[in-house]
């Protein structure tokens, strides 16, 4: 692995193992005030008590390692390692990090005695530990906070996924909902049209009926004041035999004794027309009271035929109306399954982002 902006000259290999000869005596006592530290924080005590010595032991091999050896593939490794088993134990950054510079102040301050005690030892050189020491310490902690950053990525995604799963679920079933809604409104528009349709057959059955009825009850009422004229006529004729009958009632009773025959015919003929004109009188009577019932009749036919065919023109509209519903849910319908298709798309295109 390469590292983007540490530069490491032909002579940092030996200025490591220099510094590890330096401080190698002293990583014990540096890590055991270390973890007397942590001990002491309520926050995160609890996450190393009972395992000070492993890890002590642990951490010494890391860097008795790290500075015999240098920046290998197994140090990046082993940082890796590192890093993970402190996010999974719970350890946030912020104290991993004054970790290492708990340490780095430590040894910083082993290297400032041990050469100050060394007459022989300029400044350059403590300088030159020091940087080493920073670079070293730099370097491990950049790989180990590297798995925090990694660790974040993949909890970013995962919450991602879970959000955007969630709600394509939400939206999928809200869709469903409204669609198996509008599906079920759809087949109910489906049967009022159908009814719809069939009432307005009926009507125009009816209406064709009704209108049957009053052709037949005009053409009735055409013959009624046909029989009406004729015992007009009938009575006309009763009252002019009636008046025959009188004249010749008049004439035989002239004749005296030879007319007495012809006066009881004319007596006979009259008592006849004038039974026929009272006959030609009520039944005159009873088919007035017919035209005007036929009357009546006809007119409330016609009415009921006019009320009928406002009623079929009413149902027209409603079927009409009904197609129109049937065609915007129709078109309901295709938004709905396009917004599904959209919504799917972006769930997609965010997972994979």
């Amino acid at each position: 692995m390469q590292l983007n902006f540490i530069q490491l000259d032909q002579t940092f290999n030996q200025k490591r193992q220099e510094l590890w000869q330096l401080i190698e005596s002293d990583i014990q006592q540096t890590l055991d005030k270390f973890y007397v530290v942590l001990n002491r924080s309520k926050t995160y005590g609890h996450l190393v008590k009972g395992q000070e010595d492993r890890l002590k032991k642990a951490q010494k091999n890391h860097w008795a390692q790290t500075f015999k050896e240098g920046f290998t593939e197994d140090f990046f490794a082993r940082t890796k390692r590192i890093g993970m088993a402190h996010v999974k134990i719970g350890l946030p950054p912020e104290p991993y990090i004054e970790s290492y510079n708990l340490i780095k102040n430590e040894l910083t301050q082993v290297i400032v005695e041990k050469c100050t005690k060394r007459f022989n030892t300029d400044s350059q050189k403590i300088i030159q530990h020091i940087q080493t020491l920073d670079t070293v310490i730099t370097v491990d902690m950049a790989q180990s906070i590297s798995c925090y950053e990694q660790h974040l990525k993949h909890l970013e995604e995962e919450f991602k996924h879970n959000v955007i799963e969630s709600f394509s679920n939400k939206i999928a079933m809200s869709i469903d909902s409204v669609a198996s809604a509008a599906e079920q409104f759809n087949s109910s528009l489906h049967a009022i049209s159908n009814l719809t349709q069939n009432n307005n057959t009926l009507i125009n059955q009816t209406s064709s009926k009704t209108q049957e009825a009053a052709e037949t009850i005009e053409n009735l009422n055409s013959h009624v004041e046909q029989i009406h004229e004729f015992i007009n006529i009938i009575g006309g004729l009763a009252k002019q035999t009636n008046l025959l009958a009188l004249n010749a009632s008049i004439e035989a009773a002239r004749a005296g004794e030879a007319g007495r025959g012809f006066a009881v015919v004319a007596d006979e003929v009259k008592k006849l027309s004038h039974n026929t004109e009272n006959a030609a009188s009520s039944i005159s009577q009873k088919i007035n009271e017919i035209l005007e019932s036929t009357a009546s009749a006809v007119s409330k036919v016609l009415s009921s035929n006019e009320n009928t065919s406002n009623l079929a023109d009413s149902f027209e509209q409603i079927s009409m109306a009904l197609s129109q519903q049937q065609d915007a849910f129709q078109d309901i319908n295709i938004n709905i399954n396009n917004i599904s298709a959209n919504v799917q798309d972006f769930s997609e295109d965010i997972k994979n982002h």
